[in-house]
């Protein structure tokens, strides 16, 4: 789930020339480490990171809220 919503979301940035490589690198019981690769308008990376980096935390975001909101469902039928 989380591969394809990101890939779409950092796919639609206006900077992004090529479709995204997202790879999951290392996991632990509570944490994910992701490499993404992409090609860019810009020579500048840290802009464009920092807009990656940004977008890939909302986006985690609303995956755990909407995650949490569909569990709290479940425990109440």
């Amino acid at each position: 789930i989380i591969i394809s919503t990101l890939r779409q979301k950092i796919k639609s940035l206006d900077f992004v020339i090529e479709e995204p490589s997202i790879k999951i690198l290392e996991t632990t019981l509570n944490t994910y480490i992701i490499g993404i690769d992409t090609v860019c308008k810009t020579i500048y990376e840290e802009p464009v990171r920092s807009e990656i980096l940004k977008l890939v935390m909302r986006t985690v975001k609303e995956i755990q809220e909407a995650h949490a909101v569909n569990n709290s469902r479940l425990s109440n039928v």
